[in-house]
């Protein structure tokens, strides 16, 4: 009598003993439930095995998701009872996703330029195809995307990282090598950047697009599950052990160090930013027209409207004394004029708005013999000077437009200034308690509380 072996939705007809499964040549067979209809097949025989071949529970695994895909697809493709939406490709999504969601007015260049660059990744990454071929995702449909898809995109990722670091390392090799009199140089094609964490982190921003992507697409209409989730249980996790906090605040006399050696272009910047927490983009985009004084024509307020937030809210920030008599300097134009509104407060000479900083601040640091400190660490200083000063958390969640209060919490994660205030407190608790522990209580107070009296010292 022939005994039927389950193991996660596999089946075995063969009386072999389940410890001997690896090892068994007897065929896999499968049931796969799609539509409310199950499809059987034999893997043996679906995938063209030679008789006696054993197959291990791994590949039989794979194999059954792969035909699973299959079956997906050519439900995709026109058979009877499936929806005219389930025919739509990932090449279909990425482009009404970039016509209704990316390129909208309200969104900053900068956003519409990343998702641009994360789309196109996507749409020209190949993923695993019927009979162990590759396809490319965008001609891939919607439907038929599972998370061995997904897993794939993030393994290419990574194998582009490692051809990247064994192209740097062999390059490295030959550079150390004798150069050879009259040879000419061989001209190389620069490198693409690897990214913050060997590229994890720009794996997680584009998983996390695609994410974005499909469930816009469940939004839609267009599909009715996502890869990421079977049953309401995640199966496809961002590795989020490399998203870790930056940490980096100014250690004592690197902000003299900074001001004393910065132009005065840059010097005007970090004051800003040490002063209003604000990002470099804002700053850079500031124009005097936002900038509001009193009756005194004193600059009292930026108004940043929401255009110019990453946030898309807009957010009025208060000037102080610093960054007001910074402002004074630079009101002028080098004709002794003042600047038309529509003129960048932190432009050139003439008020010209300027594109970047990232070599002026890597030359600044190098001046000022200062290692590992980013012109975004500014904003984190400011933020933590302020929770030093007694600023409430969500009064400096204002300061810094962040959207939700927990990004905030998560940004100043790294600064210990409340964990010291708590320690401070139990220390004066502490001390409090053992003074009045120590204090020994008169006769009346001992009969007032109901106690007898202290005995009196004898020892004199």
């Amino acid at each position: 009598m022939q005994v039927r072996h389950r193991n996660d939705g596999l089946v075995k007809r063969c009386s072999c003993p389940r410890r001997a499964w690896t090892k068994c040549a007897h065929p896999w067979h499968v049931g796969i439930q799609i539509g409310g209809k199950e499809y059987r097949y034999s893997l043996h025989k679906r995938f063209g095995k030679p008789p006696g071949y054993e197959m291990t529970k791994t590949e039989a695994k794979s194999l059954r998701q792969e035909l699973s895909n299959q079956i997906r697809e050519n439900l995709a493709v026109g058979m009877p009872g499936v929806s005219p939406d389930a025919k739509r490709t990932f090449g279909d999504l990425c482009d009404e996703y970039l016509k209704h969601h990316v390129r909208v007015p309200s969104r900053r260049k900068t956003a519409v330029a990343a998702m641009k660059r994360h789309i196109e990744v996507l749409r020209t990454t190949d993923v695993p195809g019927p009979a162990r071929t590759r396809v490319c995702l965008a001609d891939k449909s919607l439907a038929a995307i599972t998370k061995a898809d997904v897993e794939a995109i993030r393994t290419e990722r990574r194998e582009a990282v490692q051809r990247v670091l064994e192209e740097k390392r062999r390059r490295a090799e030959e550079d150390a090598k004798p150069k050879v009199e009259g040879q000419t140089p061989v001209q190389r094609e620069p490198l693409p950047r690897l990214g913050k964490k060997g590229g994890e982190v720009e794996t997680n921003r584009l998983l996390a697009r695609l994410r974005h992507m499909i469930n816009w697409a469940i939004g839609e209409g267009w599909v009715d599950e996502t890869p990421f989730k079977r049953h309401g249980v995640t199966v496809v996790k961002l590795d989020r052990r490399v998203e870790t906090p930056r940490q980096r605040r100014l250690r004592p006399g690197e902000e003299e160090s900074l001001l004393k050696h910065a132009a005065p272009h840059l010097r005007s910047l970090v004051v800003a930013a040490l002063s209003t927490g604000c990002r470099e983009g804002e700053l850079l985009n500031l124009c005097w027209k936002h900038l509001r004084g009193d009756d005194k024509e004193r600059f009292r307020w930026i108004e940043l409207s929401a255009g110019q937030t990453k946030t898309n809210e807009a957010r009025v920030i208060p000037i102080g004394s610093t960054l007001r008599a910074e402002l004074e300097m630079r009101r002028l134009d080098p004709a002794g004029k003042e600047h038309k509104p529509e003129k960048y407060v932190f432009g050139n000479a003439v008020g010209e708005r300027v594109a970047s900083i990232k070599t002026a601040w890597r030359t600044l640091c190098r001046k000022a013999e200062i290692e590992d400190l980013h012109f975004h660490d500014l904003r984190r200083e400011f933020a933590c000077r302020l929770l030093e000063a007694g600023a409430a958390l969500h009064d400096t969640r204002e300061f810094l437009g962040h959207a939700d209060i927990s990004t905030t919490s998560r940004y100043l994660r790294s600064a210990p200034v409340r964990l010291e205030k708590a320690i401070a407190r139990m220390e004066e608790a502490a001390t409090g308690r053992t003074n009045v522990a120590q204090t020994p209580k008169s006769g009346d107070q001992a009969e007032a509380a109901g106690e007898p009296a202290a005995a009196p010292n004898m020892l004199h």
